[in-house]
């Protein structure tokens, strides 16, 4: 990914790139770094202390622009951060170290990888893919060449084996690299 900054954020178009980029954010950078990128942009940041007096599904849904979320663990006193776009068409997910490990794109994203993106149906991936349903997650691992593509999952509206149902929508498509979550 280059360092050229001069995109609106998020990148709507940006190419997935598994286990490190996508929507013009890269795995790996620091909460510090992704703020000050989209600084010039709308932002607002609060906790756990005022969560209780902000219904925070309904403000994530309601909000055109970008939202930094703390969370903490009370029992192990660790802190996740989170910064969401809009109606979640673009999560970041950050450790408690402060670095980001996941990026979730959903809604208008416009690029696709194996054919597909959010808002196809997961049974159309192209040739020389194909999609694994994983259990454990409730999402579908990539396969590219008979070989798992790490870094990158597909969320249906289904979230079931196509076995059971066929044809699903894409939903969101995360980039990560789950090492870095602490």
């Amino acid at each position: 990914m280059s360092d050229d900054h001069s995109h609106q954020l998020p990148v709507m178009n940006a190419p997935f790139v598994p286990a490190k980029s996508a929507a013009g954010f890269v795995v790996g950078m620091s909460f510090s770094e992704a703020v000050s990128r989209i600084s010039a942009q709308d932002k607002i940041t609060f906790d756990e202390r005022n969560m209780a007096s902000i219904d925070y599904d309904n403000f994530i849904e309601k909000n055109e622009g970008w939202v930094s979320h703390i969370q903490k663990n009370i029992q192990d006193q660790s802190t996740k951060k989170q910064i969401v776009f809009r109606s979640k068409i673009v999560v970041l997910n950050f450790a408690s170290n402060d670095i980001l490990y996941r990026i979730v794109v959903g809604g208008d994203y416009q690029s696709k990888i194996g054919g597909v993106g959010t808002g196809d149906d997961i049974a159309q991936i192209g040739a020389g893919y194909s999609v694994e349903f994983n259990p454990v997650e409730d999402d579908f691992i990539l396969y590219k060449d008979g070989e798992w593509v790490p870094g990158l999952h597909f969320w249906t509206d289904a979230m079931q084996p196509l076995n059971l149902v066929p044809h699903q929508v894409i939903n969101f498509v995360s980039i990560h690299d789950v090492s870095l979550a602490g």
